[in-house]
């Protein structure tokens, strides 16, 4: 038990020293105050973290020893290999894509998870059988580490090939997929505005890409994709780590990059005694997952009082918004459902948010909250999730369009 408890200390301190030297980096945190209060939050994470690693150790001893054939005296350094190695192989999986398919989107396993799983199980009893016989038999100990971290690399670059591969489609296969799948009548150009200049509408739509489209557009069920395709210009994006919804979007309202807007989650991290904030817990691309999963951590470890969230919005976006500064240039704006706008801010016109239960911080005017509250009763309007209406999507369109009426 002292051994146990001893190692992890240990392993707690170094992890959280490893993780606070990132997190202060990723957020620019130099103050000494500061990097010492991330510290104290994540040795705490880290002793839990850890903490369930012991759990996992110490019940996988007993088969460990029958399979490895280790000796008692090599209990310390089995530990000691095992925090390391746990880490490493949890940091991996926050990382790997297709890994985290089978519990988090797929709902399956899939070969490609297979693979990232059974390689993480690789990084893991590689090290641990090195780190165990590091005394016994050096040599051959460091050259399992060393098969240990580099099945690690392989299968992170692996899994970046895979994930960021070249396109499936070529643009002109696209393009005459559009063509076979395009209404035979031309469509009608749009009227140019009053002032000569044409109007101009952004449509985003999340998580769509050329793999799903091209067979709807063959099949003639995508006319609209298909004539803006037939008469306009496309490519393939590359928007660097911007996968995650947050620094996306207020990268569009704004026109700033995310170390400018300083958004990359729905909620930051405050650390209340520094008043050091750490808005950038998503540190490795893809950006849905963490680094360390972090993120997660945040919202499940329990907090003694050292830390806070507080929800990103307009009193700690440092820059402003296209329709804040049209707002102040004097024209007229209406704002609806844009992500991050609550509380709303004072505007020359109209900005709500129609999700959830009304409430006067989400509208401006607060009055017209009220609106949409007796709106809601009369229409009979839920705050139905688009979770909740997978099996049903007939209902959320329906509510959708009532408030869009609204």
């Amino acid at each position: 038990m002292k051994t146990l408890l001893k190692t992890w200390g240990w392993a707690s301190l170094i992890l959280a020293l490893l993780l606070a030297a990132l997190v202060a980096a990723a957020n620019h945190v130099t103050s000494p105050a500061g990097f010492l209060e991330l510290y104290a939050v994540l040795f705490w994470m880290a002793l839990w973290i850890n903490g369930a690693w012991a759990l996992i150790l110490v019940a996988g001893w007993p088969a460990a020893r029958l399979l490895f054939r280790f000796s008692r005296q090599a209990r310390g350094a089995y530990l000691a290999a095992g925090f390391a190695a746990l880490n490493l192989a949890w940091a991996l999986f926050c990382f790997l894509t297709p890994a985290q398919w089978w519990y988090r989107a797929v709902k399956r396993l899939t070969i490609p998870a297979l693979i990232e799983n059974a390689a993480l199980l690789a990084v893991v009893a590689l090290f641990i059988l090195g780190g165990a016989h590091r005394r016994r038999r050096p040599r051959i100990a460091a050259a399992l580490v060393g098969a240990s971290l580099l099945v690690g690399a392989a299968v992170a670059l692996w899994d970046v090939r895979l994930i960021t591969g070249p396109p499936r489609y070529s643009l002109a296969e696209l393009r005459a997929a559009a063509e076979r799948g395009a209404p035979a009548a031309p469509p009608d150009s749009p009227a140019p505005a009053p002032d000569g200049a044409p109007p101009v509408l952004l449509l985003g739509f999340d998580g769509l890409n050329w793999n799903v489209l091209k067979p709807l557009l063959e099949a003639g069920a995508l006319p609209n994709f298909a004539r803006l395709i037939r008469n306009g210009t496309i490519g393939y994006l590359d928007n660097g780590d911007l996968s995650f919804s947050p620094p996306i979007l207020m990268t569009i309202f704004t026109g700033r990059r995310p170390s400018e807007h300083r958004v990359w989650h729905f909620r930051r991290l405050v650390l209340p005694r520094s008043g050091v904030e750490a808005p950038n817990v998503l540190l490795t691309p893809p950006a849905a997952h963490t680094f360390f999963g972090f993120r997660s951590l945040i919202e499940t470890v329990p907090n003694p009082g050292l830390w806070s969230t507080e929800a990103n919005g307009p009193p700690t976006r440092p820059v402003k918004t296209i329709w804040e500064v049209a707002s102040e240039r004097g024209l007229r704006v209406a704002v609806v459902n844009p992500m991050l706008l609550t509380p709303v801010q004072p505007l020359n016109g109209v900005g709500i948010v129609l999700s959830g239960e009304p409430d006067p911080a989400a509208a401006w005017p607060p009055e017209l909250a009220a609106e949409w509250a007796e709106y809601r009763r009369r229409h009979g309007i839920t705050a139905l999730r688009w979770q909740q209406a997978a099996g049903r999507p007939g209902k959320l369109v329906e509510e959708f369009t009532k408030a869009e009426d609204f």
